[in-house]
C-alpha cells in the first residue's frame, strides 16, 4: 500500500507527486520561456505569455503547498555512509531550489504587475498586482530589472536542476546507495 506521508527512509506519495509535477512544470516553463520572444503572431504571443504566467503562478502555489507539506511532514533521514560534504551540498542545493522556485514566479509576477496590464489566471479572474512602492516614473526601470532577475533566476534554477538530476544519477549508478529510489520508490519486477 502506498505511503502518503514521508517515512524515515522514503518520500511519501504526496511529496513525490508534488516533486514530479513541479519539476515537469518548471522544465516546460523554462523551454517555453526560451521560445516566447520568437513568436511572431501577436495573438499567439499573447496566448503563450498568458499561459506562461498562469502556469508560473501554478508553480508558485504548488511550491507553497510543498513547503507547507515539508514543514509539517519531516523529510527522510540522510542515508548512512554519505560523506558529510555531500550531505551539506545536497541540503544547500535543495534550499537553493526552494528559494529559486519562489523567486522566479514572484519576479515574473512583479514585472507583469508593473506593466499596468491586467492578468488572468487561466483566463479566469483578474489577479491582483503585487504592491510596490515604486513611483510611476521609476516603474519601467524596476519592471525591466524584475524581468532581468526573473530570467537570471530561471537560468540559475535550470543549472541547479541539472546538478540535482546529475547528483541523483551519480548516487544511483555510481554510489548505488538508494538515494534515487527514496524519491521514486522501488521498482517492481
Amino acid at each position: 500500500m502506498a505511503q502518503w506521508r514521508n517515512t524515515q527512509t522514503q518520500w511519501g506519495v504526496i511529496a513525490r507527486v508534488l516533486h514530479g509535477v513541479i519539476a515537469l512544470l518548471i522544465i516546460t516553463l523554462f523551454v517555453v520561456g526560451l521560445a516566447m520572444g520568437e513568436i511572431g503572431n501577436i495573438q499567439d504571443k499573447i496566448f503563450v505569455y498568458a499561459m506562461h504566467k498562469s502556469f508560473g503562478l501554478l508553480v508558485l502555489a504548488l511550491i507553497l503547498v510543498r513547503i507547507l507539506w515539508r514543514l509539517t511532514n519531516k523529510a527522510p533521514a540522510d542515508l548512512p555512509g554519505i560523506p558529510k560534504p555531500m550531505q551539506l551540498a545536497a541540503h544547500a542545493g535543495h534550499f537553493g531550489l526552494y528559494a529559486l522556485m519562489l523567486v522566479v514566479p514572484l519576479t515574473g509576477w512583479l514585472a507583469h504587475s508593473l506593466t499596468g496590464f491586467t492578468s488572468h489566471w487561466f483566463g479566469q479572474e483578474n489577479l491582483p498586482v503585487l504592491p510596490t512602492i515604486v513611483a510611476k516614473a521609476e516603474s519601467r526601470e524596476v519592471m525591466h530589472q524584475a524581468g532581468e532577475l526573473h530570467e537570471l533566476a530561471a537560468w540559475a534554477i535550470a543549472a541547479l536542476v541539472a546538478v540535482h538530476v546529475g547528483a541523483a544519477l551519480f548516487h544511483h549508478f555510481i554510489r548505488k546507495d538508494g538515494t534515487l529510489l527514496r524519491m521514486f520508490g522501488r521498482l517492481k519486477g
